[in-house]
């Protein structure tokens, strides 16, 4: 048995440490849904604070500070986290906003998608071919994305801005090759004076649900740091230990868990539209982990 192999144990460890991270990842669109009452903005304002917080704890406990410094006085480096930075940004504002819209089935179909989406990234930028597998597999997402807009009467614009905005996240953070908890805690930090300029215009102009007139939603807006870094960490320990490929098959457990919460839990109508779109990109990702089998075989 090879050195890069892991030992059973530590699999085993690794597969828990995956469904966990994906667990929490699928299972956060409850708790979002209880900051119902803040908002969107202040949800997400107080998830960047917060995360970046207990981050930079976590940091500073592993004494990685001086490369977090390091990277910081990369002025190339620096450029492309705030490109990523943005990108997060963005994808969690979506993210948030289709939970507390009630459009938890956008955002499922938004995370389905992404593996496609890596597909074409590693074709066109990373000069990678793809198999007849793949290309079966992507054109069967395009035509439900087609399903969506020909028979819901709308391109599904969240899910297809959450499948890109992490696939380019994805790429980008690939190719700068940094050490994972460093950069996110950069990211998080370069967006901390946005975070709190929103903040302070709720509390100008708005009503902001955080503070001692409301202590359990100003806990849970604290906790969304928590949840934004545990499925990280958790995910952090997985790679270590187990196949790119179990995580690959690991990562569809989170917008499984976002659909059965969607259409059973919060009752969101599931269309025709939805069930072809649906039905056409769970038949690619099938064509899509045959071929991912057959290339690791």
């Amino acid at each position: 048995m090879g050195s890069n192999i892991q030992s059973a144990p530590e699999a085993k460890l690794g597969v828990l440490y995956g469904v966990a991270a994906y667990s929490v990842w699928g299972f956060s669109a409850i708790y979002w849904k209880w900051l119902f009452a803040a908002g969107a903005i202040e949800v997400l304002a107080h998830r960047v604070l917060w995360a970046s917080v207990i981050i930079g704890v976590v940091l500073v406990l592993r004494k990685r500070l001086p490369h977090v410094l390091a990277l910081v006085r990369d002025w190339r480096m620096l450029r492309m986290l705030v490109i990523t930075g943005a990108l997060l940004a963005i994808n969690w504002s979506i993210f948030v906003w289709a939970v507390l819209t009630d459009q938890i089935l956008q955002a499922s179909l938004g995370y389905y998608i992404n593996p496609l989406v890596n597909v074409l990234i590693g074709t066109f930028l990373l000069s990678e071919k793809m198999s007849r597998l793949q290309i079966s597999a992507v054109a069967l997402a395009g035509l439900g994305v087609l399903a969506m807009l020909v028979i819901g009467g709308s391109l599904p614009w969240p899910a297809l801005t959450l499948a890109v905005t992490f696939a380019i996240y994805g790429y980008l953070r690939k190719v700068s090759n940094v050490v994972a908890m460093d950069a996110l805690f950069i990211e998080m930090t370069l967006f901390v004076p946005v975070a709190l300029v929103a903040l302070y215009w709720l509390n100008v102009n708005g009503e902001p649900v955080f503070g001692p007139s409301d202590p359990l939603m100003s806990l849970l807006l604290i906790g969304g740091g928590a949840v934004t870094f545990l499925p990280l960490a958790f995910f952090g320990e997985s790679v270590r230990r187990v196949r790119l490929i179990t995580v690959g098959f690991l990562q569809y457990l989170s917008p499984t868990i976002q659909f059965l919460l969607a259409v059973l839990v919060y009752g969101e109508h599931f269309t025709i539209g939805h069930i072809v779109a649906f039905g056409c990109i769970w038949l690619g990702l099938i064509l899509y982990s045959i071929d991912a089998v057959r290339q690791t075989s």
